[in-house]
């Protein structure tokens, strides 16, 4: 039999190899090697890593959740006295359930493949290295899933009572690294700030995914659809824990793979707690009555979201990158883009109305302006006009608006290559970095010389304005190539994936620089 004749190779992934002892697997898994260092589970670190498990991550996680049930008996009615009572009571049935789940489920017998495979995994493991540290306490996501049966439905403030103590640990962790309070605060801050950018680009790109296939619907409707279907169900609202748990290992390792183990951590923690802030704050969005001016604002920003303008307005915690990728377009691209519009079809009378009041309101606040002054240029019309005019920035702007969402694109795309080609002569040349200077410090030299290019470059605005609109033109053909090749419905769409992509080259660079000198 294979099972007579096959050997565990100690040195090589165990999980996949004990399957093929058969009956030979009950006497090798209760013969216990006797080493505080573990085995290997899994070729892939990832699922290496959902295998390990500090001690008191248990608490951590668990401790302030019993607190939270403990408190909700409490304002049900129940006195504190009582309340203990059910507590000693709790711990008595786990005592029984214990018992049995060990008596009866960790040591079943097994001798099928997967049967052994499996009884390895829960359970004999354990035995077979007793003295396995990082795999004696129970994984934090399978216990998630045991506890959580209803998996769809969770209160708001379940996410802060689990997710609130591993953001304290991580930020902990990066204290004991070395990480000065102030250098974790900065580092925190960058998380949450990572963190807006992840919560739009999922939001806009997975959560508003079109679908059309029997599984794809599903997953869509479990995914999001659910919400837009019924956006007040708000046991619906924030992410179930157990499908965050999942997700978080992979992004640990990202986050580690992108910065230094230093950093890392708190990096983690930063990100972890602009998710905290984003559930809460969607919650609240829905089922709030807010009083000040930004939560009003930010209500009213999302509500449009769902009621009005479905395909736009991602951002929940914020509208930065609502604005950056220029989805809710303000009045200068409204008119701009009408005006692009006009070039190729017909233009109703009330669309050119709308397009001179925009163009008013956009120049003169107060609406007291004649509409029929601020009629759309031509773009045909002579430059001789304003050869007498003195060449200020404004102006030039001005100019460049006339091509709409390309003289946006242009300028943006001439200050990108302007900062980065800027920033690579200063780091490398002008002045450069004397070796290898750790992480943090190539953090603040880079942030350091940013500010320096940023400062520099009002001095060539300018030129910059002048540049962009003569390129304008051709970076307006070049637009409408890559709405062709790429079937966008509107220039807004292709201008905000450009614009994206700027963005993703600059954070390259920051993390290539970076690490090469840390």
């Amino acid at each position: 039999m294979v099972a007579q004749e096959f050997t565990v190779d100690l040195n090589k992934p165990l999980v996949f190899q004990v399957g093929h002892l058969g009956e030979a697997y009950q006497e090798w898994v209760h013969q216990p090697i006797v080493s505080v260092e573990g085995p290997r589970f899994f070729a892939s670190d990832f699922w290496e890593f959902l295998t390990k498990n500090e001690w008191y991550v248990i608490p951590t996680i668990w401790l302030p959740v019993v607190c939270w049930y403990a408190t909700k008996a409490f304002k049900m009615g129940n006195s504190l006295p009582e309340i203990a009572m059910i507590l000693v009571l709790g711990i008595f049935i786990w005592t029984l359930m214990e018992y049995s789940l060990h008596r009866f489920l960790f040591h079943i017998k097994t001798k099928t493949y997967w049967g052994n495979t499996l009884h390895y995994l829960l359970h004999g493991c354990h035995h077979k290295h007793p003295q396995d540290g990082l795999r004696l306490v129970f994984p934090p996501t399978a216990t998630a899933i045991l506890l959580f049966p209803f998996l769809t439905k969770n209160e708001w403030y379940v996410i802060p009572t689990i997710w609130l103590p591993v953001v304290c640990w991580y930020a902990t962790k990066a204290f004991k690294m070395g990480n000065s309070l102030p250098e974790i605060a900065m580092i925190l801050v960058l998380g949450i700030f990572i963190w807006t950018l992840m919560e739009y680009s999922l939001h806009r790109f997975l959560f508003h995914i079109k679908t059309k296939t029997y599984w794809g619907n599903t997953l869509h409707y479990l995914l999001h659809g659910c919400h837009h279907k019924h956006p007040q169900d708000g046991l619906r609202l924030v992410f179930p824990p157990t499908a965050t748990a999942i997700l978080l290992f992979p992004l640990w390792n990202i986050v580690k793979l992108i910065s230094t183990p230093a950093v890392a951590p708190a990096l983690f923690a930063g990100i972890l707690l602009g998710y905290v802030m984003y559930d809460v704050t969607h919650y609240y969005l829905h089922h709030g009555q807010p009083k000040s001016e930004v939560p009003k604002h930010l209500k009213k920003y999302h509500l449009n979201h769902h009621f009005r303008i479905q395909n736009k307005g991602y951002g929940i915690t914020s509208s930065l990158w609502d604005k950056v990728s220029s989805n809710f377009e303000n009045p200068v691209v409204a008119r701009l883009h009408v005006r692009f519009q006009s070039n190729h079809a017909h233009v109703t009378p009330r669309q050119c109305l709308r397009l001179r009041c925009l163009r008013s309101s956009s120049h003169d606040p107060q609406g007291l302006s004649d509409p029929t002054s601020s009629s759309i240029e031509q773009e045909g019309e002579s430059s001789n006009e304003s050869q007498g005019k003195s060449s200020s920035s404004s102006e030039i702007l001005n100019k460049l608006r006339r091509y709409g969402i390309s003289g946006i694109l242009s300028y943006g795309l001439l200050n990108t290559a302007y900062y980065l080609s800027a920033f690579l002569v200063a780091w490398f040349y002008i002045a450069p970095a004397p070796g290898k200077m750790g992480y943090w410090t190539a953090v603040k030299r880079f942030v350091k010389l940013m500010a320096m290019v940023w400062a520099g470059s009002q001095v060539t605005k300018l030129a910059r304005l002048g540049g962009a609109l003569a390129l304008a033109p051709i970076v307006d053909k070049g637009l409408s190539w890559f709405m062709a090749k790429f079937k966008f419905e509107s220039q807004a769409k292709a201008f905000s994936v450009i614009v994206g992509c700027c963005f993703g080259l600059a954070a390259v660079l920051f993390i290539i620089v970076t690490l090469l000198s840390a």
